[in-house]
């Protein structure tokens, strides 16, 4: 894997480690239920883990 794809990559899992802790624990504030908030957490992190790592292989082929 070229260096600049493994930098992609290492950024979008970082990223989302921040995220999922910090939705995690957001939604389990709010809602008292840390089974739901988990189950909600994984979903949409899930997407947005996909979705971010498309965003920047393509913000990265196309940039000027």
């Amino acid at each position: 894997m070229p260096m600049r794809k493994k930098y992609i990559l290492i950024k979008v899992l970082l990223w989302r480690l921040v995220s999922v802790i910090s939705m995690l624990l957001t939604l389990w504030v709010l809602t008292g239920d840390l089974v739901k908030s988990t189950s909600v957490t994984l979903i949409v992190q899930g997407v947005q883990t996909v979705v971010h790592g498309i965003f920047e292989t393509f913000w990265e082929k196309y940039r000027t």
